[in-house]
């Protein structure tokens, strides 16, 4: 496109403006045109922008939602709005405008900490980047570029700032250029190390001034901080010093506790080159003393907000065991506070349930734990440390604990729910369930409804009475996952059973993405199991087939298909209606989902009927077929059936290196049968049997061309079954077409380049 074609184009738009302001999809419409337009008259373009914030901005909010025809998606008509504001950016004269343009988009934006680049916001980040800035602007005018967006638009000033801050490891993408103008400077500025540094001062000093009262801002520059150059690290300690002053309190403050969890990453790391170390680090030590809270609980806090805390040096020789550090702290709370201070420290941490994991300590006694469990009863709801509490009293005191629990706890908890969660951590085995059947009907069920763990020990009895109580609760499914590793011990009676009524219960929350070899375990275990019917067990696959049909394992019902030509056309009749058949106007969801199952079932079955792993047994193959394309005729779905029959056929196995493809058997079959339906079928199952494929750029057709060299040549070699050697030949040619057309699609991509 020359100059002067964007400029007409430019002209005839710009001659109605204010109506152009108003009206997104004028401006939106310009598509990938929109940035030269942009370039070849900026001012028009901005102005027509900055209408639409003036008046009705219904046109811009259009660009990032679903209003009208337009959606916010990954490759929306926004995109190039954005794109055309970042080619003017590169002009120091428009930098102010187009910036205070972008950022009015961003308070628009409904997502913008989309993990989508190109978001306003991002732009902006880009275009004033401290260390790699994509504007011809110098540093005084990027700064005050900055100046004015928190100026203009407030409400997008701290997030641009956040965007901008420095960090250890980043990363940009680079704007759009000028393509039709150079509106570089004579003399350009050089981007030196200075003048990064003096950009990041001028972000981090504002970023101190917006932050002012506002905890979540404070606690930002605390984990940006490291990043800073040192003098901009004492300006921030000074801040957090005085922000701290003011909100002085026994309680920790987050700001306190997020300075204390960076130095101590720093003491950690200490032997590495970014780590902070010696005087600086020991001013934050010594800031972090003068705030320290009065509460000594968070001495140990720190333990407990992280899975694996910053605690000592690191020392990759020697293992920091955080559990045992745990362990320690809690040793010492339970002498300073008693059991109270426990209970105390697992509401301050940031992860309770650390708190609760490390509660098996030998100090802790019988009676701290009752006073534990009491004091969590009287300020329901019951949490992990009550929970952890409970079930390592009953693993020390077992039928003590059992009449403390009753008589002392659970006067104190109405709720059943409650009452049985406490239930939950002790010990799988008779002795737990006989406690729980005392407890009454509510309890009980409440019990097996919520329990995710089964018996581990030897006892068979305990094994199979936690299976019985798992199908009174509608469990069946996941009685079998959860006892997987003992499947050896179920009967297949029960096996059998736990797979039919999963199948009525709902979708197992247990089994998560563990569910397909869970079952495969469960199919394996009857494989090898002589008092099951092959046809019951293809039965269960067939409807656990979206689950389990990626698995290694072969699956029965492919050989019950292959051998049963009636239930074939069963399955076809689940899918395809007769070809005279009229349209049904309801089907149900039940026979939706059937058509679904079968339809999966017919894509990926490839075992050839008859076939074995040295031959074909031809008779068994053409009776095979008569019989499916008898039972096929009666419902009036021939074609479909014999199309389906040429797919198997196209999974012939090759038996010998040289031999022909498909064998001879095969050939035979396809000659007598003469049927253009199964030679359909055949021919679409070669090309659907290459699956996935990758090419390099500019490619072309050669794979293609190989693989029409490859069904030539079968076709010669079966020249004598006339009717096979001219279906191969048929595949060959349209191989060689889709090679000429990939031929064709790589020189247009060439031209593009």
């Amino acid at each position: 496109m020359n100059q002067s074609s964007p400029q007409q184009f430019v002209d005839e738009i710009i001659s109605s403006l204010p109506e152009w302001g108003r009206n997104h999809r004028a401006l939106v419409g310009l598509s990938d045109q929109t940035a030269l337009l942009a370039e070849a008259a900026p001012s028009p373009f901005l102005k027509a922008l900055e209408c639409m914030f003036e008046g009705d901005q219904s046109g811009i909010v259009g660009l990032f939602t679903d209003r009208d025809d337009w959606s916010f998606s990954a490759s929306g008509p926004y995109i190039q709005i954005l794109w055309a504001l970042e080619v003017l950016a590169w002009d120091p004269k428009l930098l102010n405008r187009t910036a205070i343009i972008l950022a009015k988009l961003a308070e628009l934006d409904p997502a913008p900490d989309s993990n989508k680049v190109n978001r306003p916001i991002n732009s902006l980040r880009d275009i004033l980047l401290t260390w790699s800035p994509n504007t011809h602007a110098n540093l005084r005018q990027r700064i005050a570029c900055i100046d004015i967006v928190l100026s203009e638009v407030p409400a997008v000033g701290w997030q641009l700032l956040v965007k901008l801050l420095p960090r250890s490891h980043d990363s940009f993408s680079p704007t759009q250029k000028p393509k039709l103008r150079d509106v570089a400077p004579v003399h350009h500025e050089e981007l030196t190390f200075g003048v990064v540094w003096d950009a990041q001062h001028a972000v981090v000093t504002r970023a101190i001034a917006l932050a002012a009262d506002n905890e979540e801002r404070a606690i930002v520059l605390v984990n940006s901080f490291s990043a800073f150059r040192r003098n901009d690290r004492e300006l921030v300690l000074e801040y957090i010093d005085s922000y701290l002053i003011a909100h002085r309190c026994d309680e920790a403050d987050p700001v306190w506790v997020a300075l204390q969890a960076m130095a101590a990453k720093h003491e950690f790391y200490a032997d590495s080159e970014w780590a902070m170390q010696g005087e600086e680090l020991q001013r934050i030590r010594d800031l972090l003393d003068r705030h320290r809270p009065a509460d000594p609980l968070y001495e140990h806090k720190q333990l407990f907000d992280e899975w694996l805390p910053h605690v000592g040096q690191y020392n990759e020789t020697v293992d920091i065991e955080p559990d045992a550090l745990r362990k320690e702290a809690l040793a010492r709370v339970l002498e300073r506070d008693g059991p109270l201070g426990i209970l105390e420290l697992s509401k301050k941490a940031a992860i309770p349930s650390l708190v609760a994991q490390a509660i098996d300590i030998e100090q802790i006694t019988q009676e701290h734990l009752i006073t534990l469990l009491e004091a969590a009863a009287r300020r329901p709801p019951i949490g992990d440390l009550a929970l952890y509490a409970s079930a390592l009293g009953a693993r020390r005191y077992e039928d003590v604990w059992s009449r403390l629990i009753e008589e002392k706890i659970f006067p104190l908890i109405p709720d059943a729910g409650e009452r049985c969660y406490l239930l939950l951590g002790w010990p799988v085995n008779s002795q737990t369930w006989d406690f729980v059947e005392l407890q009454g009907e509510e309890i009980r069920a409440q019990y097996w409804r919520r329990l995710n763990i089964f018996p581990q020990g030897d006892s068979h009895d305990e094994l199979m009475r936690a299976v019985k109580e798992f199908r009174i609760v509608g469990r069946s499914i996941e009685a079998l996952y959860l006892g997987h590793r003992r499947l050896a011990e179920f009967s297949s009676e029960i096996i059998m059973t736990l797979l039919s009524e999963g199948l009525i219960q709902s979708e197992s929350k247990q089994s998560g993405t563990m569910q397909s070899y869970y079952l495969e375990a469960a199919f394996k275990e009857l494989d090898g199991r002589d008092d099951v019917e092959r046809f019951d067990i293809a039965r269960l696959e067939y409807s656990y087939l979206p689950i389990i049909q990626d698995q290694q394992r072969p699956l029965v019902i492919y050989e019950q298909i292959s051998e049963n030509p009636h239930l074939f056309v069963e399955v076809l009749s689940h899918v395809f209606r007769g070809k005279n058949s009229p349209a049904r106007e309801h089907v149900t969801e039940q026979e939706k989902n059937i058509a679904s199952i079968s339809f999966r079932l017919l894509s990926s079955f490839n075992k050839l009927p008859g076939a074995s792993e040295n031959s074909v047994d031809l008779p068994k193959l053409e009776s095979w077929i008569a019989d499916v394309r008898m039972a096929a005729a009666e419902r009036d779905l021939a074609e479909i059936a014999d199309q389906y029959i040429g797919k198997a056929l196209a999974h012939s196995p090759r038996f010998e290196t040289g031999g022909i493809w498909p064998p001879t058997e095969v050939c035979v079959v396809i000659e007598n049968f003469a049927s253009e339906q199964i030679e359909t079928g055949f021919e679409v199952e070669c090309f659907n049997k290459r699956g996935a494929y990758m090419k390099s750029m500019g490619e072309g057709g050669a794979q293609e061309r190989a693989l029409a060299d490859e069904y030539s040549y079968r076709a010669a070699q079966t020249v004598k079954f006339g009717r096979t050697s001219a279906m191969l030949e048929r595949i060959s040619d349209s191989w060689n077409r889709m090679a000429e057309r990939e031929d064709l699609q790589a020189e247009i991509d060439k031209l593009k380049r």
